[in-house]
C-alpha cells in the first residue's frame, strides 16, 4: 500500500472513531474537510451523511447519500440511510421508495424490513407494514424494534382516536360488576351471559387488531423475563430471580370453566402477584387450557395452592388440576430439572455465585436500568377477554362443546387458526385425555 492510500485510511479511521465515539460535532468539521480533499470517495460521503443524519441534518445528509448512490448504484446502506433521513422530514413516499431499494439488494435485512414497514405505517398501510414487521422477526428473532413497531401499529397508542377507543373501551369493561359468590358452584347459563355483557363493549376494530397483534404480544416478553432470557442465552446460566420464580398451575377441561377462572382470579385479589392466561403457541408442547399465578417462593405458592384449591373445588369442579411448577418453561428446555418441584420440599437446583457477575453484565445495559414494573391490573381488562377470546378459537378447533352458545360472537381469524393449527393434533390428543380422566 503507498503512502497516499495509507494517509487516506488514516483519515477515514479518524472520522469513523469520532462517529462512534458521538464526536458528531468534530466528525462533521473533519469529514467536510476530507470531502474537499477527496470529493469522490464514497466512504467519506457515506460518513457524512450519517454524521449528518445523527446530527438531524437531514437535507445535507441527503446529499451525501445521493452523492454515493451516484457512484455506486449498489450501496444498499446508502439507499436505507437516505430513507430514514427522508422519513424524519415526513417523506414517508420517497423514503419508502429508497428503503425498498435497498432493500432489493439485501432482501433479508432485518433493518430494511422493518424500515419498509415504518413506511407503510406512517402512510396507513397497516397490513402491508404488519407483514414487513413480521418478515424482520424471521431472520432476527433478537431484534425487538419491529415487536415494538407492531405493537404500536396494532394498539395505535400513537394514534390520539384510537388510543382513546381503547382506554374507554378498558374503562367500560372494568366498571362492570359481577355477584358471583367465590363459595358457591358458578352455573354456565350465568358464565355465558356475562362474557357475552364483556364482548358487547368492544368495537369491532379492537377485536380485528388484535387477531393480528396476539402473537406479537407473545413474543414480546416483559422487559423483567427478556433480561433473564439474555442471561441463560448468552452465558447458559439460570439467573438468581428465577430460582424463586414459581407458578401455580390451574388446568380447566373446558373453555366455560376457563372463563371462570379468569373471574375468579380477580375476586380473590392475588395482591403482589402477577395472573398470567395465554393461549399457549410454541410447537411441540402440547397442553390445555391453564390459568396461573406466579410466585416469589415455595412458601408463597404453597399457602396460596390451599387456598386457590379450596375455592375452585367450590365453584368451578373438584377434580380441577392444580400443582406448582418452576417459573419460565424455556429455561426446562434446556435444565429438565427445572421444570417442576416439589410443592413440599426445597429449591433442588444449585445456584452459581459466580453467576452473580453474568447478570451484572446484562445489567450494565442501559436499557435495562431504571425500568419500573408493574404487577396486573385490578379487575378484569380488555386484554384479559381479548386472551379468553383466542381461548374460545382454539376451543372451536379441538371439538370443546362447551363453547357452542359463544358462536355468534364473531372470532373468525385466519391468522389466528394458523397458529392453532401448529399443533392442533397434540392438543386434541390432550383435551380427549383430559375429558376421559373427568369421566373416571
Amino acid at each position: 500500500m503507498n503512502n497516499d492510500k495509507v494517509e487516506t485510511q488514516n483519515e477515514i479511521n479518524s472520522l469513523v472513531a469520532l462517529f462512534e465515539n458521538r464526536h458528531y460535532e468534530k466528525g462533521l468539521e473533519l469529514s467536510k474537510n476530507l470531502i474537499i480533499k477527496y470529493p469522490d470517495s464514497p466512504d467519506v460521503l457515506f460518513l457524512n451523511g450519517i454524521i449528518n443524519l445523527a446530527l438531524n441534518n437531514y437535507l445535507n445528509s441527503i446529499d451525501s447519500f445521493s452523492k454515493v448512490i451516484n457512484i455506486n448504484k449498489n450501496n444498499a446502506d446508502a439507499y436505507n440511510n437516505k430513507g430514514a433521513a427522508l422519513y424524519h422530514l415526513g417523506n414517508f413516499n420517497d423514503s419508502l421508495e429508497e428503503f425498498k431499494h435497498g432493500l432489493r439488494l439485501q432482501p433479508n435485512n432485518p433493518i430494511f424490513l422493518n424500515n419498509v414497514g415504518n413506511s407503510l405505517n406512517s402512510l396507513k398501510k397497516f397490513d402491508d407494514a404488519l407483514w414487513y414487521y413480521n418478515e424482520s422477526l424471521k431472520f432476527y428473532k433478537n431484534y425487538n424494534l419491529p415487536i415494538l413497531n407492531t405493537i404500536r401499529l396494532l394498539t395505535h397508542f400513537d394514534t390520539k382516536e384510537i388510543s382513546n377507543v381503547y382506554i374507554d373501551t378498558n374503562n367500560k369493561i372494568r366498571s362492570v360488576k359481577y355477584d358471583f359468590n367465590i363459595n358457591e358452584t358458578i352455573s354456565d347459563k350465568k358464565i355465558i351471559s356475562f362474557f357475552k355483557e364483556y364482548i358487547k363493549l368492544i368495537p369491532k376494530e379492537l377485536i380485528e387488531y388484535d387477531y393480528k397483534a396476539t402473537e406479537i404480544f407473545r413474543r414480546d416478553k416483559s422487559l423483567n423475563c427478556n433480561r433473564h432470557e439474555k442471561i441463560f442465552n448468552k452465558f447458559n446460566a439460570i439467573p438468581e430471580f428465577c430460582f424463586g420464580c414459581f407458578k401455580i398451575q390451574i388446568e380447566t377441561k373446558n373453555i366455560l370453566d376457563f372463563i371462570k377462572l379468569y373471574i375468579i382470579f380477580d375476586k380473590i385479589k392475588l395482591s403482589n402477584n402477577i395472573r398470567k392466561c395465554a393461549m399457549e403457541t410454541r410447537k411441540n408442547i402440547p397442553g390445555s387450557y391453564k390459568g396461573f399465578i406466579y410466585c416469589s417462593s415455595t412458601e408463597e405458592a404453597n399457602k396460596l395452592l390451599s387456598f386457590i384449591s379450596t375455592i375452585l373445588k367450590k365453584t368451578i369442579d373438584n377434580k380441577v388440576n392444580i400443582k406448582i411448577k418452576r417459573g419460565c418453561s424455556e429455561f426446562a428446555e434446556s435444565y429438565p430439572n427445572y421444570a417442576e418441584t416439589n410443592p413440599t420440599s426445597k429449591s433442588f437446583m444449585h445456584y452459581d455465585q459466580a453467576w452473580k457477575s453474568y447478570e451484572k453484565v446484562i445489567d450494565e445495559n442501559k436499557s435495562y436500568k431504571n425500568k419500573v414494573f408493574h404487577s396486573t391490573l385490578d379487575g378484569v381488562t380488555l386484554s384479559d377477554i381479548l386472551i379468553i377470546k383466542n381461548w374460545i378459537i382454539y376451543a372451536k378447533h379441538i371439538g370443546d362443546n362447551s363453547c357452542k352458545d359463544l358462536d355468534s360472537i364473531n372470532f373468525k381469524s385466519d391468522y389466528i387458526n394458523r397458529q392453532v393449527l401448529n399443533q392442533l393434533d397434540s392438543r386434541k390428543s390432550e383435551f380427549l385425555k383430559l375429558q376421559q380422566d373427568s369421566l373416571n
